[in-house]
C-alpha cells in the first residue's frame, strides 16, 4: 500500500502524475517485440509448408512488413539473420 503524499505548503493530498506512455517504445520496438512471436509461428509454418494455408497469418505478416519498413527494417533479412543467428538455418 503507497503512502498518500501530502503538499507540505498546504497539507493536502496531491493527486499521483498521470504517466505519458505516448511514444514510449519506437517503431523498431515494437517491429522487434513483434517479431519474438512471429518468428517461432513462421518457422513451424515453414516446415510444414503452410506459409499461405491461414489468411489471419498472411495479414499478420504484411502488418509485420509495414512496421518493419516503418522502422528502416527489411523484414526477410531480419529473418533470415535471426535464422543464422539461432540455428535454424540450412
Amino acid at each position: 500500500m503507497s503512502e498518500e503524499i501530502k503538499n507540505p505548503e498546504t497539507n493536502e493530498a496531491e493527486k499521483p502524475q498521470e504517466t505519458d506512455f505516448t511514444n514510449f517504445l519506437t517503431a523498431e520496438d515494437e517491429f522487434r517485440m513483434e517479431m519474438e512471436k512471429y518468428i517461432p509461428v513462421f518457422v513451424e509454418r515453414l516446415t510444414s509448408n503452410t506459409l499461405e494455408s491461414d489468411q489471419d497469418f498472411i495479414n499478420w505478416t504484411l502488418e509485420l512488413m509495414d512496421l518493419g519498413k516503418a522502422a528502416g527494417i527489411d523484414m526477410q533479412k531480419y529473418i533470415m539473420d535471426y535464422c543464422h543467428e539461432n540455428g535454424l538455418a540450412q
